[in-house]
């Protein structure tokens, strides 16, 4: 309101509007089968109206009564908490007719106006000005929730909403305090007060930037700033424990926007400059507690969430960044310290009555999974330290819990002679197997360039076991070219037991021959190639023969030949 009476009506609309636009982007779309349809398709001078709207009205009493699907990106509480992958995804369907109306043109313009509008030279009381203020962020809290809908899983709409980002910036972080008179009312004051005191209390604006990234690789390699990258790292810091923030989830997409495939070396390199910058402190103090470089810092309560963010800014061999972890105290003891503390926790955790078993809690921890994946990441990237090689607490938990993670992903995950691709809810297990066998990869590869042969025979009989392991690996994910976990499997196979993949390949090979190769043609009288097909294979020799006749016997290749210059020579 800046003057006259509230517009309720249109308030209550805005309202009344978002919430069914909401509920529609989560209704299944109409599946039509049209040649039934055009089967029973009757004329319109025969079709008896007042039935057919019974009809409509039965079919939408029904849906009436169905139960609702509830969508809230921020809670009532209005707590910057969001979780991705957890709410209803949206129809695409839908999405797309809300686009062809230019919904997310009307949402950024809507969300362009100023909360604090009634605050600027309004002609109201201080009672309306707050209430005015409130009608206007109940407004627009439900425009964006419904934006988040609009673009999640949509490349086009994500660059519809993305092309207003500046508009979206200003409406980021926590509430603003209005510009108040000296003599404002001292009761509304504190009100206004306390609304903006909660850090993590905001609009939720920097949601709908994250799904507008979920996904898009063009966006987040070009669309996004640095500016804008500061902005958020400014809004994590807020959080006095940022490991509970799901702002984070802005720096995993920059990183890897559509998954370990997609990885942006640029922004892993913007991205840890950050998160390593000393203003940003809270941060700072969470990477300390983790991995014990201030044994005083206060623990956070996700480490795994920390984890998870220096794996994915030092992911696919990134030197540059995993150098900058190693300067920052993140170096590979510190990990292994870190992930060797979190294996003998979860053991005797697993020992407890009523608890998962070894293996069992072995793959299940978030914490040790993201842990055993940036001890790889930075094994993979860095020199060598014979320091660490030497280690024998890091031997003991590569041959025994490295080789269980790997047995235990076999036996949940692998079917022989069968690939149905990789479930997002096999993607922990997946990963945590991927960085095992890397693990054991590179403690065998160094330690024998090193001479530590007698650590290497000490757990000989758990690196044998390794042998059929991988090779069920590699039968199962080699049939879809699957090279992420393959690659590393056949690596461990070859270390630990070459023979076993030799003979794999040569019976391969030999099935090969027999199922798709043509088969050899006889030789006949006369040196000729017989074509009839009774043997099992033909040479290379005899196929060039074929090859030659054919081409001898066409006098239409020999004149095309001929008129190129092209002639036929016997050697």
């Amino acid at each position: 309101k800046v003057s006259g009476p509230f517009q309720r009506e249109s308030y209550e609309t805005v309202l009344k509007t978002g919430k069914l636009l909401a509920d529609f982007l989560l209704e299944p779309a109409l599946k039509v089968d049209l040649e039934q349809f055009n089967k029973s398709r009757v004329k319109a001078s025969s079709v008896n109206i007042s039935e057919a709207v019974a009809a409509a009205e039965k079919v939408l009493s029904k849906r009436r009564q169905a139960p609702k699907k509830v969508f809230r990106v921020l809670p009532e509480e209005n707590m910057n908490f969001y979780v991705a992958g957890r709410m209803s995804p949206p129809t695409k369907e839908h999405q797309e007719v809300l686009r062809a109306m230019d919904l997310g043109t009307i949402l950024s313009e809507a969300l362009v106006m100023d909360y604090n509008l009634a605050f600027m030279g309004s002609i109201c009381t201080d009672a309306e000005r707050v209430e005015s203020r409130r009608m206007i962020l109940e407004a627009q809290k439900a425009l964006v929730d419904l934006a988040v809908l609009f673009v999640t899983g949509n490349p086009k709409n994500q660059e519809i909403v993305m092309a207003h980002l500046p508009a979206l910036c200003k409406l980021m972080g926590p509430f603003r305090m209005p510009p108040l008179k000296p003599d404002f009312d001292p009761a509304l004051k504190a009100e206004l007060e306390a609304s903006v005191a909660e850090p993590r209390t905001g609009m939720g604006t920097e949601f709908v930037l994250i799904e507008c990234l979920r996904g898009n690789v063009r966006l987040c390699a070009d669309a996004v700033p640095k500016e804008i990258l500061e902005q958020i790292g400014s809004f994590l810091e807020l959080d006095e424990d940022p490991s509970t923030s799901q702002i984070s989830d802005f720096f995993l997409l920059l990183c890897e926007p559509e998954g370990p495939e997609s990885v942006l070396p640029i922004n892993q390199e913007l991205v840890a400059r950050l998160l390593l910058a000393p203003r940003l402190k809270n941060v700072a103090r969470c990477i300390h507690s983790v991995f014990g470089i201030d044994p005083k810092a206060k623990p956070c309560s996700k480490p795994e969430r920390i984890v998870e963010l220096m794996c994915k800014v030092v992911s696919h061999d990134n030197v540059r960044t995993a150098s900058m972890l190693q300067s920052a105290g993140v170096n590979m003891h510190r990990v292994l310290d870190a992930l060797l503390l979190r294996a003998k926790q979860v053991k005797e955790t697993a020992g407890h009555p009523g608890a998962d078993t070894d293996a069992d809690a072995t793959r299940c921890d978030e914490l040790l999974g993201q842990l055993l994946e940036l001890l790889a990441h930075l094994m993979e990237s860095l020199v060598n330290d014979p320091k660490l090689y030497g280690r024998k607490p890091f031997w003991a938990f590569v041959a025994d819990e490295c080789v269980a993670i790997v047995r235990d992903y076999v036996a949940s995950h692998v079917t022989p002679n069968v690939f149905a691709g990789l479930p997002g809810a096999l993607a922990p297990a997946y990963y945590t197997c991927r960085s095992a066998l890397v693990l054991i990869k590179l403690v065998i590869t160094n330690g024998r360039a090193l001479g530590l042969v007698d650590l290497e025979a000490k757990h000989e009989g758990y690196f044998a076991e390794l042998a059929p392991l991988c090779m069920e690996i590699h039968k199962y994910h080699g049939q879809a070219s699957d090279s992420l976990l393959d690659f590393q499997a056949v690596a461990c196979l070859k270390l630990v037991n070459n023979e076993v993949l030799m003979a794999h390949r040569l019976a391969s090979a030999n099935n090969l021959d027999k199922e798709e190769q043509l088969e050899e043609a006889p030789e006949v009288s006369g040196g000729e190639v017989d074509l009839t097909g009774h043997n099992e294979r033909r040479s290379p020799q005899e196929f060039l023969a074929l090859f030659c006749e054919c081409v001898s016997t066409n006098p239409k290749l020999l004149n095309k030949m001929a008129a190129r210059k092209f002639a036929l020579v016997e050697i």
